[in-house]
C-alpha cells in the first residue's frame, strides 16, 4: 500500500474506503473511460419520473436514457463552473480531483494551462494515472492537500465536492491563501448550510457524517477574510443538484440489482464495502431531501486573492 495510507487519520481512513466503494459503484462507467463523480446541474424540466442517479452511474448499459441525462448534468455543470470559453494558461490546481475526469476535460478545453491535481485517495489517484499520466501538462500528486508543500503559487485553485471532507476549515482556506498568486481565484463547489440550519444548530453538535463538514456561506467569507480572500459570487443551485442526485430505487432493489452484482466476486472486504455502499446511499438520500427542503445548499463560492 502507498506510504500515504501510514499516515492518514481514521476519518481519512473512512474516507478512502468510501470511495473505494464509490469506485465499485462507478466500475461500469470506468470502461466506458467516464471518469467523472460529481453532482451536476440538472433543470425541473429535464427530470424523468423514472430517472435514479444510482441507476444512472451504476448500470449505465442497462439504462441509457438515465445515464446520458445524467452526464448532461455533469456537463451543464462543468460549464457552469468554468465557462465554455476563457480558456486558463496558468497554472491551475484540482483539489481532490477524483478519478480525473474534470482535469481530463480542462486539457481539452485549456491547452495552455499547466494543470495539477491532488488526492488522498490512492484507488483514484492510480484511476486517473493510468488514464491520463501520460498527457503533457498534468501532474498529479498523492497527499494529503492541507499538508502538502506546494513549490509555486496557483492562477486557479478548486474543489469540486472536496472540501466538505476537511474538517479544519481554518486551515484548509490559510492553504488556499497560502497557494494562490495575487490576484489568483478559487472556486468552492460545496454543500453549505442554509441560514435557518445554521441558526438551529447554533453551538450545537454537527449532524454531518464523520467524513462530511458541511459549514455556511457566511462562515467561509469569515474564514476567506481573515486570509486576504473575498467572496466574489456564490451560484447555488440547490434543487438543480437535488434534480440529478434524485434517488428512485427502493433499499431492496438496490440491494437486489445494483449492489450484489457489483461485490458478489469479492472475496476479501466484501462486508466492508457493502457497508460504505450503504451509507452512500442512504446519504444521497437524504442530501436529496434537505436539498428540496432548503436546509442545505449546493452551489459554487468563488474567492479572489487581494
Amino acid at each position: 500500500m502507498p506510504s500515504v495510507l501510514n499516515s492518514v487519520s481514521p476519518a481519512q481512513r473512512h474516507l478512502i474506503e468510501y470511495y473505494r466503494a464509490f469506485e465499485l459503484l462507478l466500475s461500469p462507467q470506468r470502461t466506458r473511460n467516464e471518469l467523472r463523480t460529481h453532482f451536476g446541474y440538472m433543470p425541473d424540466d429535464e427530470v424523468t419520473k423514472d430517472y435514479c442517479f444510482f441507476k444512472a452511474i451504476s448500470a449505465p448499459d442497462r439504462f441509457p436514457a438515465m445515464t446520458t441525462s445524467c452526464s448532461r448534468s455533469s456537463d451543464a455543470l462543468h460549464h457552469r463552473l468554468f465557462g465554455p470559453t476563457n480558456p486558463v494558461s496558468g497554472r491551475v490546481l484540482d483539489v481532490g480531483f477524483g478519478s480525473g475526469g474534470t482535469l481530463q476535460r480542462l486539457l481539452l478545453d485549456w491547452p495552455d494551462a499547466q494543470l495539477e491535481g491532488i488526492n488522498l485517495n490512492p484507488l483514484q489517484h492510480g484511476i486517473a494515472t493510468r488514464q491520463l499520466g501520460h498527457l503533457p501538462h498534468l501532474t498529479l500528486h498523492l497527499g494529503d492537500f492541507l499538508t502538502y508543500d506546494f513549490p509555486v503559487p496557483y492562477q486557479l485553485m478548486y474543489f469540486i465536492e472536496s472540501a466538505f471532507h476537511m474538517a479544519d476549515k481554518t486551515r484548509l482556506v490559510k492553504q488556499i491563501a497560502d497557494n494562490l498568486v495575487a490576484g489568483g481565484v478559487a472556486y468552492v463547489v460545496d454543500i453549505f448550510y442554509s441560514d435557518t440550519l445554521r441558526r438551529f444548530m447554533g453551538t450545537k453538535k454537527k449532524v454531518n457524517e464523520a467524513i462530511f463538514d458541511y459549514i455556511g456561506i457566511d462562515d467561509w467569507a469569515r474564514l476567506g477574510e481573515a486570509e486576504g480572500l473575498r467572496v466574489t459570487e456564490f451560484d447555488d443551485f440547490s434543487n438543480e443538484a437535488a434534480n440529478h442526485i434524485t434517488v428512485r430505487t427502493s433499499p431492496a432493489e438496490f440491494e437486489s440489482e445494483l449492489l450484489h452484482p457489483l461485490v458478489s466476486h469479492l472475496t476479501e472486504e466484501r462486508e466492508l464495502m457493502e457497508s460504505r455502499i450503504w451509507e452512500a446511499y442512504h446519504g444521497y438520500v437524504r442530501l436529496h431531501k434537505l436539498f428540496k427542503k432548503g436546509l442545505l445548499r449546493y452551489g459554487i463560492l468563488r474567492f479572489e486573492k487581494g
